[in-house]
């Protein structure tokens, strides 16, 4: 389908129509008409005006229709800058011919909300603009009711909203029942906005009028906020909806994962800096401080153990197309001093060189330990043992300290609940002494 001018159409149609002309007898040939000056033809209306006219929004409309589902447009009100751009991806445009405004006609919201649900998501409502204020009443019996309205007015805020009908006072609710204590003449009553909106974000003072009662007369006398009214967010524009749902459809897609960074870190360095899978891993969470919030995008920790610098991991984080906020961090590290008495077998004439041995097995096994890998007790012992298991014949007094806690670990315990799951292993120093036989 190519997006045709009326025009265009119009051409068409009368070349048709002409030449279907030409081909009836004479005396049953009509005379056709086609011009549109200085009264139209009654051809050119109908065909021009009526028919060519239709079928020019008929493909205007299929094409915004068509457009509704991709990511990129749906919902997406049209400039002339996006034309080029337009006719690359889609053949029916020209971007000569292409009219905007007839285009942007046919572009509605409601595609975009519809399309967001498709990827599990709505738009985000504004949020209504919360606080107090103190109201001073005529006697301890007078109660303000839940709903009762308060507005802002000449004080020192002065703060408005645009409405259709002109500027208007910013409006709020009373939330709940509240009475003075006995003898008190006011009281704190909790407020919000009657709509939501950055707008109602107020000023310390702004709130000084109660509508209908524009003098201190009746049961209410007055009214002040003493502190700024704040918290009142904007509805999700379309743009943050359509990127935020845009965010989520990647995130889901083949090969745009947390792993798939991971994938990238690890063959951008593993040559220079010989880094393997287990030094690297990805947690992804929200953000800590609006754990629930939808405004918020993904975040995730990326944890580099050695290898590359972590500023240049966070430069690719940066610079690479995804859809989580990824800061790269080092692994909280544990260094563990690990201390020993061997005793040697009978046999051994060479015990000294068998502690050596161990000494050399152990600091390899403290340095292959991935991030989150929590310690065995009987796998150290193991390579203690392994070592040179013709002169070690036992192992007395085998103690492990974490030198990043200070604590030194009861023999005979594994070392697991102290690690983290992004923390890492390291040697902190192996010291073994040759016991008697």
């Amino acid at each position: 389908m190519s997006l045709r001018s009326a025009d265009d159409i119009f051409e068409t149609i009368k070349r048709r129509i002409t030449a279907a002309s030409s081909r009836l007898p004479d005396d049953k040939r009509p005379i056709l008409g086609w011009s549109a000056t200085p009264v139209p033809d009654l051809e050119y209306a109908l065909f021009r005006l009526g028919q060519a006219g239709i079928a020019e929004e008929l493909y205007y409309q299929i094409f915004a229709s068509k457009l509704a589902g991709f990511a990129e447009w749906t919902g997406k009100p049209l400039t002339q800058d996006d034309v080029p751009g337009l006719g690359d991806t889609f053949r029916e445009v020209d971007p000569e011919t292409f009219d905007v405004g007839r285009y942007n006609q046919y572009v509605y919201s409601a595609d975009l909300e519809e399309w967001a649900r498709g990827q599990g998501k709505t738009r985000i409502p504004a949020t209504r603009a919360t606080g107090e204020v103190r109201v001073f009443v005529r006697n301890d019996s007078i109660t303000v009711a839940d709903g009762t309205l308060f507005e802002t007015g000449g004080g020192s805020g002065g703060q408005s909203v645009t409405t259709d009908t002109g500027s208007e006072p910013l409006r709020y609710e009373a939330i709940g029942d509240h009475q003075p204590a006995v003898g008190e003449s006011a009281v704190t009553v909790p407020i919000r906005g009657v709509s939501g909106g950055i707008a109602w974000n107020v000023v310390a003072g702004a709130i000084d009028h109660v509508p209908a009662q524009r003098a201190p007369t009746g049961d209410i006398e007055g009214v002040l906020n003493n502190n700024p009214v704040t918290g009142g967010e904007a509805a999700e524009t379309d743009p943050e909806l359509r990127e935020r749902a845009r965010r989520t459809l990647e995130y889901n897609a083949d090969g745009v994962t947390e792993q798939a960074f991971v994938a990238k870190v690890y063959h951008t360095y593993r040559e220079e800096y010989s880094i393997e899978t287990d030094d690297l891993a990805i947690v992804p969470y929200r953000d800590p401080a609006d754990p629930d919030s939808e405004r918020a995008y993904p975040y995730a920790d990326f944890y580099v153990d050695g290898g590359p610098p972590t500023a240049d991991v966070q430069a690719l984080a940066d610079d690479w197309a995804f859809p989580l906020e990824i800061n790269v961090k080092a692994p909280t590290r544990h260094p563990l001093a690990v201390e020993a008495t061997l005793r040697p077998t009978k046999e051994s004439t060479t015990a000294d060189i068998a502690v050596e041995r161990a000494e050399n097995a152990t600091i390899r096994f403290l340095s292959e330990f991935g991030i989150g890998e929590g310690l065995s007790i009987q796998r150290l012992t193991a390579t203690i043992m392994n070592a040179d298991f013709e002169d070690i014949g036992d192992i007395d007094d085998l103690s492990v300290t974490d030198q990043a806690t200070g604590t030194t670990v009861p023999p005979g315990t594994d070392i697991e609940a102290e690690i983290g799951p992004y923390d890492k292993i390291v040697s902190g120093g192996v010291t073994f002494s040759v016991g008697e036989r």
